[in-house]
């Protein structure tokens, strides 16, 4: 099945750092997150802009040998502080495609700024930064379906199966098609 148009998917990915003080342009990355059906992460790192050193946050989408695909994203960068009304945020967009599949806030906070005491985004050499994303629109992304073989609401499954004590439930046409036994014994005259 593929996506194509209006995609109203949202998510967050929240990243600790710890040790910030060490942070390099390397920088630390997240978990993937899945929104909207497509693996996403965030890089954390310190980026050097001419002169000075920055807090920089990337979001990092998928990965792919197509060139057919693109995803519009809203977002939210966050510096979180312990007050939430004194976090740092800024909003930006992008089209994610082949070409672009990393964006992010290059010049998110000064370093000098992001250790004053005053401002208290570090804690004990640790910081939380976030990420939210809306997807707008999605195009050219191939998304496979799944199916909750424990829910007896799907509407494909027209057969129950117990196997080892679990109750799956299942469709007799495609277990026919694969096996012969199975067409056998639910489409055969005995």
């Amino acid at each position: 099945m593929e996506s194509a148009g209006k995609s109203d998917a949202t998510g967050v990915i929240r990243l600790e750092v710890h040790k910030v003080s060490g942070l390099d342009f390397e920088g630390r990355y997240s978990p993937e997150v899945e929104v909207g059906g497509v693996p996403w992460k965030i890089n954390v790192c310190k980026q050097q802009v001419r002169r000075g050193y920055y807090l920089a946050v990337y979001l990092n989408s998928m990965e792919s040998l197509s060139r057919q695909w693109s995803i519009d994203v809203d977002c939210e960068t966050i510096l979180v502080h312990a007050d939430s009304t004194k976090s740092f945020t800024t909003q930006w967009t992008n089209t994610f495609d082949r070409d672009v599949n990393d964006f992010g806030e290059h010049t998110l906070m000064e370093w000098n700024e992001l250790f004053d005491g005053q401002k208290g985004f570090v804690n004990a050499d640790k910081i939380t930064v976030e990420v939210r994303i809306k997807i707008s629109n999605m195009r050219g992304i191939r998304m496979s379906r799944h199916f909750d073989f424990t829910d007896p609401d799907e509407p494909n499954h027209d057969l129950a199966l117990i196997i080892e004590g679990q109750k799956i439930y299942v469709n007799k046409g495609i277990l026919a098609a694969h096996s012969p036994v199975f067409y056998a014994m639910f489409f055969g005259n005995f």
